[in-house]
């Protein structure tokens, strides 16, 4: 629901491949405006209530970067997702490199109360992979994140991308050893098929293919 840093050319953050992965392709673009929360919460809900007989129910803030912004504007955004019946918990998507204290404690304060999801992107936890996609932040950053959420009652998620370009079998089960090994109870895979591509739509292939001339990449989680 919020954008992306790397999206808008904001601080000093490249365009980054997978931050947009889930719903923004080549040719898709943000509607504008966007329907407010109550809205796309009681539209999820209606939909579940009937296909999956669903009682209860998170909020899922999920594509581009939902710590992305202003503390106070982000709790308003988190708080009407949570004042709607039934609703019993958030989870946020964002990067490593967007979760500043403030932000951090509106969390630990909703986990007192509610079940509180923060999923990260990382994709890779090798530097020269993140260096390779423009993601704007390393290794490290991501670590960083993790220490400083954990302990405070927040559950933590990372996302990781299976076969990217140049990586080798035992680079893909260090990132799921290093992923396994930071503080946190779930993450979530993709799989390689079809998943990335150079901004023209041509795929990619591991170990042979390069960004196109202005640098980018755009990667499609299946």
């Amino acid at each position: 629901m919020q954008d992306s840093p790397a999206r808008i050319g904001m601080e000093k953050l490249p365009w980054a491949a997978a931050s947009i992965a889930t719903a923004v392709g080549p040719n898709c673009v943000r509607p504008d405006p966007l329907p407010s929360v109550t809205d796309q919460v009681n539209k999820g809900k209606a939909y579940y209530t009937v296909h999956r007989q669903a009682g209860k129910f998170i909020a899922y803030f999920q594509t581009f970067t939902n710590t992305y912004g202003d503390p106070a504007d982000l709790q308003r955004l988190y708080g009407e997702a949570l004042n709607q019946a039934d609703v019993i918990g958030l989870s946020v998507g964002t990067r490593p490199d967007c979760v500043p204290e403030e932000t951090i404690r509106i969390f630990e304060d909703y986990a007192r109360r509610y079940h509180v999801w923060l999923e990260f992107g990382l994709q890779s936890i090798h530097d020269r992979t993140l260096a390779f996609l423009n993601r704007g932040h390393g290794r490290q950053t991501f670590l960083d994140a993790v220490t400083r959420i954990a302990g405070r009652g927040i559950l933590q998620c990372v996302h990781i991308i299976v076969g990217l370009p140049g990586e080798s079998h035992e680079d893909i089960l260090e990132t799921a050893r290093g992923a396994g090994r930071s503080s946190h109870p779930g993450h979530q895979d993709s799989l390689p098929s079809g998943l990335a591509r150079d901004t023209s739509g041509r795929p990619l292939r591991a170990g042979t293919d390069r960004p196109d001339a202005s640098g980018r990449i755009c990667h499609h989680r299946l």
